[in-house]
């Protein structure tokens, strides 16, 4: 005869007490008494050695506008992009990222969510938004990233600051702060305005893949429609890099590519 008796543990997460976190080794024996009459009682003892496996986030923030922006912007929309990548051993099955919007110098009934890598509930309490995304199952080494849009007061001057920090939320892991995305209003220098005439953006007209290469390193790439909408943001931090425009509808695109050296701003047809 045999049979078989399941036990089911609750494993506390790093933020309980006592934490349990990626990598800690838990440890379980289970034995089988009494061992008369037992016909193999050297196999009634087993121990199991059980590593922890979990999603980790490193995580950064950016304005994709800059660091500096003219004040004649002042009152317009900033484009902020949140990256995020599961460095943990386990797949994450949620995320949620909230971030904390500074109502003295953003107009919060503007907030716009652009994209994110699958359905999002967007909930706004107070100046808080939230970004929840159920069941995204992010694997190890996977990133993805959320942007939104908002607007800052009219009210602001040359010389200030806006500074927009968010909070990432994997599983059941501590929040991990974003760095924070500094912007300055202020007069421009002409070589922020300079051209980049290494930049190639091929091929044209694309139907699948968009190549985008420079002599220097990419910091941003943008992909905006015929309307002046934001539909797709990288930031590479290499000099080649793809976009994949398969799922893309048909029609014109503006492609803005931000290098070491300059920009520039070449326009696309999609097939």
């Amino acid at each position: 005869a045999s049979g078989s008796v399941w036990v089911n543990f609750n494993v506390n997460g790093p933020m309980e007490t006592p934490p349990v976190n990626i990598d800690d080794v838990l440890d379980f024996t289970a034995t089988i008494n009494p061992i008369a009459g037992d016909d193999l009682p050297a196999d009634n003892t087993f121990t199991l050695h059980q590593t922890v496996v979990g999603s980790f986030d490193p995580n950064d923030k950016h304005c994709l506008e800059g660091a500096t922006v003219s004040p004649d912007k002042i009152g317009n929309y900033l484009h902020y992009v949140i990256n995020f990548e599961n460095t943990g051993t386990f797949p994450a099955t949620n995320i949620v990222i909230a971030d904390e919007i500074d109502e003295s110098k953003f107009d919060i009934s503007t907030f716009q969510l652009t994209s994110a890598p699958t359905i999002a509930d967007v909930r706004i309490t107070g100046n808080k938004v939230e970004f929840i995304l159920p069941n995204i199952n992010l694997g190890v080494n996977e990133r993805g990233n959320v942007t939104f849009k908002i607007k800052t007061k009219n009210t602001l001057t040359v010389g200030a600051t806006v500074t927009n920090i968010a909070n990432i939320f994997f599983d059941y892991n501590f929040p991990i702060e974003t760095n924070p995305a500094n912007t300055t209003f202020q007069q421009l220098s002409v070589s922020e305005f300079d051209r980049d005439n290494s930049i190639v953006v091929s091929p044209n007209p694309v139907s699948d893949v968009l190549h985008v290469k420079a002599n220097s390193e990419i910091k941003s790439v943008q992909v905006y429609d015929i309307q002046g909408r934001l539909v797709m943001t990288q930031l590479p931090s290499m000099t080649e890099t793809v976009i994949e425009m398969k799922q893309s509808n048909s029609g014109i695109y503006f492609v803005k590519v931000v290098s070491g050296e300059g920009m520039s701003v070449q326009k696309v047809m999609k097939q």
